[in-house]
């Protein structure tokens, strides 16, 4: 469409160069490399440091591949840690540990795919994903530990939601589904709404709300809705 001249410095110039560049930007998506997993946790990037658009692709090839166990690997000993090594015996008692044949130190394999950003490293958070550990002569008591570490439990609890979460909604796709909302109140008292899918009903949520009057309850789906990218279209 022609612009009359008049009204050129109306409109703010743009060159075909640039729309085309804007265009592609929009196409463009991050994927997923081969060469993005890596095997030795000591040279492992961290899941935060990855695109949001592939995080999940990277915990499930972490997971696919299991922790990092070098069976029959000869494990160097420490001289400021009296000639103590790294025992291949722990990787038995403790499924979830690994080890890094780069630096020599243990690694937390659940906690390096699922724990939640932090902003400092109080308790130790950071011992068994960002931060080396490699004082054998604590390992058994450390591994223990960290196992019954209540951080610990809340953090797979979370992942194990977030991941069934996902699996419903991957299921669920672009088909027009209905809700069914109960309310309760739990323990301390607090209101709660569950919601479920429908025909084939599956939990998909627990939200706390301060009420259960219809604006709250609406409020409240919404804010759900939003946040797993569902859309009231399809409902």
């Amino acid at each position: 469409m022609a612009i009359d001249p008049r009204m050129k410095k109306y409109y703010k110039p743009t060159s075909r160069s640039s729309e085309t560049e804007s265009s592609s930007q929009k196409k463009a998506c991050v994927e997923l490399s081969p060469s993005d997993i890596n095997a030795d946790p000591g040279l492992r990037k961290p899941i935060d440091e990855y695109d949001k658009e592939i995080r999940d692709q990277v915990r499930r090839a972490y997971l696919l591949n299991g922790p990092t166990q070098p069976i029959g690997h000869t494990f160097s000993r420490k001289q400021g840690d009296h000639f103590r090594s790294f025992q291949e015996s722990w990787f038995k008692k403790f499924d979830w540990l690994e080890h890094s044949v780069e630096n020599d130190s243990a690694y937390f394999f659940y906690r390096y795919l699922f724990k939640q950003l932090v902003t400092s490293d109080k308790f130790g958070y950071e011992i068994f994903t960002r931060h080396v550990f490699n004082n054998w002569r604590k390992a058994l008591d450390a591994f223990k530990e960290h196992m019954t570490s209540p951080l610990t439990q809340k953090e797979m609890v979370k992942a194990c939601a977030q991941e069934t979460s996902l699996v419903i909604l991957e299921e669920l796709g672009d088909k027009l589904f209905s809700v069914l909302i109960n309310e309760s109140r739990d323990t301390s008292i607090k209101e709660q709404m569950a919601m479920t899918g429908h025909v084939i009903e599956t939990f998909l949520s627990i939200e706390h709300v301060s009420d259960t009057t219809t604006s709250s309850l609406k409020v409240a789906i919404e804010g759900l809705f939003a946040r797993h990218g569902l859309s009231i279209s399809r409902l």
